[in-house]
């Protein structure tokens, strides 16, 4: 899920991944360059400093805290290298309805994409039992002033007032904001469960879910819930991951 977007529209070799269970903290890398104020410039590189085991609730923390140390250029160059992916996505480019969202506490902005896509990009509705619903997007501008047709929920989320409300059942793709993934699919949220709950139980055909991460997000293995559903695309800066979901074609 996410606020409103203040992004504007403008490869290297894949580092080792995280293992959640050996891990306790993150740190930048040697290659990593600090400010004068200690904030790291390019939060794309970690490495394991600490052998203990993390719980989510651990690793949360220590994922959101990378991923909002990503500023400046480097985070602007990340965000455009994932836009441009996912037009190379045929399934994503076919469908008619994509479930989207809009950047929230350091989340990727995908503003660019959105732009370009504005007619099928639909934007999540947080109803009262925490269950989302989607309406189609409101006029989305690299400006950061209030839009018309919308409204700020009560996390301060931009939401649409457009009609019609669909359920996530009526879409044909998702991208879904990560925390931390593995190359099972497996994903880790922001902890509040919107799309958990929104997506239990769908029959198919479901919609194709998109993960939207920096590679710096992704971890060797995470504990999975009898009740998770795995992702069928993760899309990072760094590469379009095919989950063992999308190959065996369950979507």
């Amino acid at each position: 899920m996410g606020g409103a977007s203040n992004g504007s529209c403008a490869g290297s070799p894949r580092r080792k991944a995280l293992n959640p269970l050996r891990a306790a903290q993150l740190e930048p890398s040697v290659q990593g360059r600090r400010a004068a104020n200690g904030v790291l410039e390019d939060a794309s590189n970690f490495v394991l400093i600490m052998n203990k085991p993390l719980s989510k609730t651990q690793l949360r923390r220590q994922l959101k805290q990378a991923r909002n140390a990503l500023t400046g250029f480097p985070r602007h160059q990340k965000q455009h290298r994932i836009a441009r992916a996912l037009h190379s996505i045929p399934a994503l480019c076919n469908a008619k309805r994509i479930g989207a969202y809009l950047p929230f506490d350091g989340e990727p902005d995908l503003l660019c994409y959105l732009m370009r896509a504005q007619h099928k990009i639909w934007l999540p509705v947080i109803r009262a039992d925490l269950h989302l619903d989607f309406r189609p997007s409101f006029s989305l501008k690299p400006a950061n002033r209030r839009p018309a047709l919308a409204y700020r929920n009560r996390f301060g989320i931009w939401e649409s007032l457009r009609t019609p409300t669909r359920r996530v059942a009526h879409l044909n793709a998702l991208l879904i904001p990560l925390v931390g993934f593995d190359r099972a699919g497996n994903r880790l949220g922001m902890g509040a469960g919107f799309y958990d709950r929104s997506l239990a139980g769908l029959r198919r055909p479901k919609p194709l879910l998109i993960g939207i991460a920096f590679s710096g997000q992704e971890v060797d293995q995470l504990p999975a819930d009898p009740w998770d559903i795995p992702l069928d695309y993760i899309v990072t800066d760094r590469e379009i991951i095919k989950t063992p979901r999308s190959l065996r074609g369950s979507i």
